[in-house]
C-alpha cells in the first residue's frame, strides 16, 4: 500500500468525476481523519492498509508452509523431478 498521491487532478480522473463534483467528494472521501489519511504527502486509508498486512501475512505463511512441504517431499525422495 504505498498510498494515492496527493494530486486533485489524478484523484478526479481516478474516481471518474467532474472538477465540480469532486470539491465536493473530496471533502468527504479525503478528510484525514475517517475515510483516507494524509502522511508524508500521500493518502491512505488504514482500513485499506490492515488488511493488506492481514492478506500479505497469510500468504507469507502458506507460502513459508508449501516451501517447506515440496522440501520434505524432495528430501523424502518422493518428488517427481520436472525437466
Amino acid at each position: 500500500c504505498a498510498g494515492l498521491p496527493d494530486d486533485d487532478d489524478y484523484l478526479c480522473r481516478v474516481c471518474r468525476c467532474s472538477p465540480a463534483d469532486w470539491e465536493r467528494m473530496r471533502a468527504i472521501l479525503f478528510d484525514n481523519r475517517y475515510h483516507f489519511r494524509l502522511i508524508d504527502g500521500l493518502w491512505h486509508q488504514p482500513r485499506c492498509q490492515h488488511e493488506y498486512r492481514k492478506s500479505k501475512a497469510a500468504f507469507d505463511k502458506k507460502s513459508k508452509a508449501g516451501t517447506v512441504a515440496a522440501q520434505k517431499r524432495w528430501e523424502e525422495g518422493d518428488g517427481i523431478a520436472v525437466a
